[in-house]
Formats: C-alpha cells, sequence, structure tokens
C-alpha cells in the first residue's frame, strides 16, 4: 500500500511502467484489490482526434488536439468517480498531463465563496436539472465545459479556475507503454497537451474506480 501514499498528500500517483506483463484491465484489478474498491467500466481507448469527428458533447469534440483544461472526470454526475486510471499503450514525449490539486488552486479564493458557489450542468440527468457545489465534503468536482455558473460566487470561482489555476500546475509525461497514472478523481484536476502531428498514435486506455479509498 506504501506504493499508493501520494494518493492521500498528492491526490495522484505516478506508478511509473505498472505490471508490463498485465493488460490494462488486470492491472486495474490488481489495483482496485489494493484500494478496497471496485473498476466500474472496461478501459475506454483515448487517441488523438479532429474535433469534427468527435460529437460536441465530448471534449475531443470541442477541443480536438488542442490542449484540454483542467477538470475532473464526470463533473456532472451526482456522484463522480472517486479514481481515474490513465495506461499508456503508445506513449509521446511531446504530450504530458498536467495535475493540480483543487486546494492549491483554491487557496486564494474566500471559502464562503467556494461554499456559495452554484453550477448546474448543460444537460438533464434522467430528466431533472438540479444544481452542484463545486466542493462537498470530500469531493471536488470542476469541468469548465459541462458546468455553468448559477450566481456571482461561482463566476467568480470559474475565473480563478480557469485562468489562474492552469499557472500552476505540474505535469506527468506517460511516454512508454504501462506507464501509468492513478488520479484522486475527487481532488485533482487533469488535463492534456496539446497533441502535434508527430504524437497522432499516442494512445491511453483510462479505467474508472468507485469505493474504497486511502
Amino acid at each position: 500500500m506504501s506504493t499508493f501514499n501520494g494518493l492521500a498528500t498528492d491526490g495522484f500517483v505516478d506508478l511509473g511502467v505498472f505490471l508490463p506483463g498485465l493488460t490494462t484491465a488486470e492491472a486495474a484489478k490488481q489495483i482496485a484489490r489494493l484500494l478496497g474498491c471496485s473498476s466500474f467500466t472496461e478501459a475506454d481507448v483515448l487517441r488523438p482526434h479532429h474535433s469534427e469527428e468527435r460529437p460536441l458533447n465530448t471534449y475531443g469534440g470541442n477541443f480536438g488536439l488542442q490542449s484540454l483544461p483542467l477538470h475532473t472526470d464526470l463533473a456532472h454526475w451526482h456522484r463522480p468517480p472517486r479514481y481515474v486510471m490513465l495506461r499508456c499503450v503508445v506513449g509521446s514525449v511531446c504530450v504530458r498531463t498536467p495535475l493540480l490539486h483543487h486546494m492549491r488552486a483554491l487557496q486564494g479564493v474566500n471559502p464562503a465563496i467556494v461554499r456559495r458557489a452554484l453550477f448546474r450542468p448543460r444537460r438533464r440527468l434522467a430528466g431533472r436539472m438540479f444544481f452542484v457545489r463545486i466542493l462537498d465534503d470530500q469531493l471536488f468536482r470542476w469541468d469548465q465545459l459541462f458546468l455553468e455558473p448559477e450566481n456571482a460566487e461561482a463566476d467568480q470561482v470559474r475565473e480563478v479556475l480557469t485562468t489562474l489555476a492552469a499557472t500552476t500546475a505540474t505535469s506527468v509525461g506517460l511516454d512508454e507503454t504501462a506507464h501509468t497514472l492513478l488520479i484522486d478523481n475527487w481532488a485533482v484536476m487533469h488535463g492534456r497537451d496539446a497533441v502535434p502531428a508527430t504524437a497522432m498514435s499516442r494512445c491511453i486506455e483510462r479505467v474508472y474506480f468507485e469505493g474504497g479509498g486511502v
């Protein structure tokens, strides 16, 4: 379990080349067992696409090969997945994954403003519209594309998270086969650098986990 200590302190852990003899699904099962959680998706295959090749309800359809802004995955869900595993299939030294803990991103913002900020998903879930707070107990969520400000406090928070936050992120390069990154999706935002023409073969597999925790 010491391998995963970074999840509690930094909100992510760079596992390096992790269990290279296993498939992504098999590696995910090992992580789920150690964390006491469960993987609830098969591995999603993430490859670069031009924006016109993807639907507009996806990041690929909005940003294409441009850099992807910092976000937490599935932030518009009532309860987003706890962890995200990103595992390299075909790497590129030109494309890195920025990471930023929400506490660092919001350290200059009045906590009362963060508590009062309300956002609404762009789409209804199960026919219902509901407001969400970006920080609720131990759950942080953020997505500048699919969460829209509902009040003035939300506008202030959005300004910070879409401008100042991006300048303070650290990054990890998934550049070798089986290089694996595990992210606490309730604490840390992640993104992706722009993809140059030389990195169009890049391929990352993604698995979500729920339950458990460190």
